[in-house]
C-alpha cells in the first residue's frame, strides 16, 4: 500500500509539472515487489534514483539506457495528445484526460492515434524522433529481454533495423523453464496430418484438431472435403484413392466356368443344327418345324453369345447384349414354340371342323406372319429402350473401397416390360402344348415343353430374387448362370427328345411309324365320337 501511495504521489507531481515518468516492475520468486521510478525531464541527461519503500537506493547506472529508450515513446504520445487531440486551451497533458472538467464524449480510437503519430516529428537529446508513411521508425528497434532474475534486468538479445531482417541471439535469452527449454507460445499445438482446424474462441491461434472422417480428406484450404463417389479414404486422410472396380475378370475362376458352359452350349447348338440339316427330310425334323428349326437354333446361339457379355468390364455394347438382345433371342424361341404348338393342335383338332380357316392359315403363311408380329413387338420395345436410355455400366457399392461394375436398369420399365412379354409368350407355349397332350406321341410335346417352361419360371424368380438380396460380387456370375440355365431348359425341352429319337431310336423316325400313330389317333377319335 505504501508503494502504491508513493507511486500515485509521484505521478500526480509529474502530471502537474508536465514531467513524465517510467515505471518498471520487477518480480522475484517470493512474490515481493519493488519499484524503480526514474524521472526524465525534457533536456535532462541524468537519471535520479528514488529510494524505495524498504529504504534502499537503486543506483544501477546500467539501467539508464533502457529508461531512455522508452522515454521517446512517452514524448511521442505527449506531442500527439498535447498538439493534435486535446484542446489548445487545456494544455494539461495526460492530466486533462482524467480531469473532471474534460468535455464528455472525448474518445481516441487506435486508428486516430496511429494516423496522427505518423506526423509527429521532434528532437530529443539531439536525436530526431519521427515516423515514415508506413508508421515505422527509421531508427529501427532493439529486442530487449526482461530478465526477472540476476543483476542485469534488461538484456539486448537482438535488433530489427529499418531495412533489414530480424536478428535474434537465442543464447542470450534465459527461459524460466526447466533445462532452459523454449516455452510454447501458442494456444493450441499444430494438428496432425489429416486433421482439420476448427476455431475455438476468438483467436485464430486457438483451435481444436478434428480428424477427417472416412470418405473425406483434408483439402488444401485446411478443411475436410468429401471424396467423389468413385473414391474412398480412411480416417485422417490427405488424399482420396480410387475405389477398386469389381467385375468378372478373365483370370477369375468364375469367368472360366461361365466361359466353359457357354462354349459347351454353343457346341451343342452346332451339333443339333448339323444333325437337323443331315436329317432334314426325316419325319422327326419335319414334325419339329423343318427349316424353321434353324431360326430357333440361331436365336439360341445369339443368346449364348449374349452370356459372353457378362465377362470382362461392362460397357454400353455389352449391356445391350446382356439385356435387349438376349430378350429378343428368347422371344424368337418362345414365339416359335408357341406357334408350332398351336399349328399342330389346329391340324389334329380344328382342320376337320374349320377347313376353310385352316387352308387360309396355310396358304397365307399364317405361322410366318404371327412369328414376325410376335418378334416385332419385342424388337420395337428394344429399339425404343436403346434410343431413349440405353443400358450402360453403373457402379454398385460393395464396401468402402470397392464398387461392382454392373449394367444399369435391371429394374427399369423397359427391362421389366421385356421380361413380362417373354413370360406371356412362355405361358402361351405351355397352354398350347397342354392342349395337345392327347395328340400322337410323335407330336405330343406337352411334357417336354412344360418342363422347359417350368425351368424358365424358376429362372425368372431366381433372377429377381438375386437382385433384391445382397449377394455382392457374385451377382454377375449368378445372372450369367441363370441365363445359361434358361437356354438349356428351352433347348433340352424342345430339341433333346427329337435328337434322342434320331440317334437312339431311328426306327421311330420313319414315315410308316408316323402314319401308324396318326391312324391310331384318328381311329381313337372316331371311336370316342360313336
Amino acid at each position: 500500500m505504501e508503494a502504491q501511495a508513493l507511486y500515485q504521489q509521484v505521478s500526480t507531481i509529474a502530471a502537474e509539472n508536465k514531467r513524465f515518468f517510467l515505471q518498471q516492475k520487477y518480480f522475484n520468486d517470493q512474490g515481493n515487489t519493488g519499484h524503480m521510478i526514474a524521472r526524465a525531464q525534457q533536456g535532462v541527461t541524468h537519471i535520479e534514483a528514488i529510494q524505495n519503500v524498504q529504504g534502499e537506493m537503486v543506483t544501477d547506472q546500467a539501467r539508464i539506457p533502457e529508461v531512455f529508450k522508452v522515454h521517446p515513446t512517452q514524448e511521442k504520445l505527449d506531442h500527439f495528445l498535447d498538439q493534435c487531440c486535446l484542446p489548445c486551451s487545456s494544455r494539461q497533458g495526460f492530466a486533462a484526460l482524467n480531469s473532471p472538467t474534460k468535455t464528455r464524449g472525448t474518445f481516441l480510437s487506435a486508428f486516430l492515434v496511429t494516423e496522427a503519430l505518423k506526423h509527429v516529428n521532434f528532437s530529443l537529446l539531439n536525436n530526431e524522433i519521427s515516423f515514415n508513411v508506413h508508421g515505422d521508425s527509421p531508427t529501427g528497434y532493439d529486442i530487449v529481454f526482461w530478465n526477472w532474475f540476476g543483476h542485469t534486468p534488461f538484456l539486448n538479445v537482438g535488433s530489427y533495423p529499418s531495412l533489414g531482417k530480424l536478428d535474434i541471439n537465442l543464447q542470450n535469452i534465459i527461459w524460466q523453464t526447466s533445462n532452459n527449454a523454449v516455452p510454447s507460445s501458442v494456444c493450441s499445438s499444430e494438428c496432425l496430418s489429416g486433421q482439420e482446424k476448427q476455431p475455438k474462441g476468438y483467436f485464430k491461434c486457438c483451435f481444436s484438431c478434428i480428424s477427417c472422417a472416412a470418405g473425406t480428406y483434408l483439402y488444401s484450404n485446411g478443411t475436410c472435403v468429401a471424396c467423389r463417389d468413385d473414391q474412398w479414404s480412411k480416417e485422417r486422410s490427405t488424399v482420396c484413392l480410387d475405389k477398386t472396380r469389381v467385375f468378372l475378370t478373365w483370370s477369375n475362376p468364375m469367368t472360366i466356368s461361365v466361359l466353359s458352359i457357354t462354349i459347351l452350349g454353343i457346341l451343342i447348338n452346332i451339333v443339333i443344327m448339323v444333325t437337323f440339316f443331315v436329317k432334314l427330310s426325316s419325319p422327326v425334323v419335319k414334325a419339329a418345324g423343318g427349316r424353321m428349326c434353324f431360326l430357333m437354333l440361331s436365336s439360341l446361339t445369339v443368346s449364348y453369345l449374349s452370356i459372353l457379355a457378362y465377362l470382362g468390364e461392362p460397357g454400353t455394347v455389352k449391356c445391350i447384349f446382356r439385356l435387349p438382345i438376349y430378350s429378343i433371342a428368347l422371344t424368337v424361341s418362345f414365339s416359335y414354340i408357341s406357334i408350332r404348338s398351336f399349328q399342330i393342335v389346329c391340324i389334329f383338332k380344328m382342320a376337320s371342323k374349320l377347313p376353310a380357316t385352316f387352308d387360309y392359315w396355310v396358304k397365307r403363311n399364317g405361322q410366318y406372319i404371327c412369328l414376325g408380329f410376335l418378334c416385332g413387338v419385342q424388337v420395337f420395345m428394344s429399339i425404343i429402350w436403346i434410343i431413349i436410355k440405353p443400358p450402360t455400366a453403373t457402379t454398385i457399392e460393395l464396401s468402402s473401397d470397392q464398387v461392382l461394375l454392373e449394367c444399369s436398369q435391371f429394374g427399369s420399365v423397359y427391362n421389366i416390360s421385356q421380361f413380362s412379354y417373354n413370360v406371356i409368350l412362355s405361358l402361351l407355349c405351355f397352354t398350347f402344348s397342354y392342349m395337345g397332350k392327347e395328340l400322337p406321341k410323335n407330336y405330343s410335346e406337352a411334357k417336354c415343353i412344360t418342363f422347359a417352361m417350368l425351368i424358365f419360371f424358376v429362372v425368372c424368380i431366381s433372377f429377381f430374387t438375386a437382385q433384391l438380396i445382397d449377394v455382392g460380387e457374385y451377382i454377375t456370375a449368378i445372372n450369367a448362370g441363370l441365363a445359361w440355365l434358361s437356354l438349356m431348359g428351352i433347348k433340352g425341352g424342345y430339341f433333346f427328345p427329337k435328337c434322342y429319337i434320331i440317334f437312339c431310336h431311328p426306327q421311330f423316325n420313319t414315315t410308316k411309324h408316323f402314319q401308324t400313330t396318326i391312324q391310331s389317333y384318328t381311329n381313337r377319335g372316331s371311336g370316342s365320337t360313336k
